[in-house]
């Protein structure tokens, strides 16, 4: 960036070592943003991967699968609107909507969600693929120490989820 050689008092030293620390700043704001444009792309591909998944599976789906994922998508626009200061009984006044109404149109995104999670798991049992035990065991421990009371068992299920997931997309992602 400048380069000052002035060391004739402290203030010259000051800036060069300030400066320095700019630079080093711009170069870490560089490399995240170059992350995180590379995750922009990775999520593009995945989400493109996702979709051809759901609309080439067919199949009847449980209904009952597809109302738990529906009402958990509800609760969630509730607890999402809560952390918004946004009242359950005043969104759906202002929406001119029903609990039924709402839960009727996550139905479709839940179809989708379900119909992913059941490809998912059949093709991480189809290809053998695991979380690794210790990685699993690792990631709970954090959840469960920043969630003291959270469910173990849920927080694994979850955790397990997850890595299954990141599993099954690396190895979709590399067929050519």
């Amino acid at each position: 960036m400048f380069q000052v050689t002035r060391t004739d008092n402290g203030d010259a030293t000051e800036l060069n070592a300030y400066l320095s620390i700019d630079d080093s700043l711009t170069q870490n704001y560089s490399e995240n943003i170059k992350m995180e444009k590379q995750l922009r792309v990775k999520d593009k591909r995945r989400s493109q991967i996702a979709e051809k998944l759901i609309n080439e599976t067919v199949g009847e789906i449980p209904s009952i699968l597809v109302d738990d994922e529906s009402r958990s998508l509800v609760e969630r626009l509730k607890f999402d609107l809560g952390n918004a200061g946004v009242k359950w009984d005043e969104y759906l006044r202002n929406a001119k909507k029903t609990e039924e109404d709402v839960l009727k149109e996550a139905r479709p995104d839940a179809e989708k969600r379900v119909k992913l999670e059941i490809v998912i798991a059949k093709i991480a049992r189809a290809e053998k693929l695991e979380p690794n035990a210790e990685e699993v065991k690792t990631e709970v421990e954090k959840i469960m120490k920043v969630h003291t009371g959270a469910d173990p068992i849920r927080a694994e299920e979850y955790v397990r989820n997850v890595f299954i997931n990141r599993l099954v997309f690396d190895f979709l992602e590399n067929i050519k």
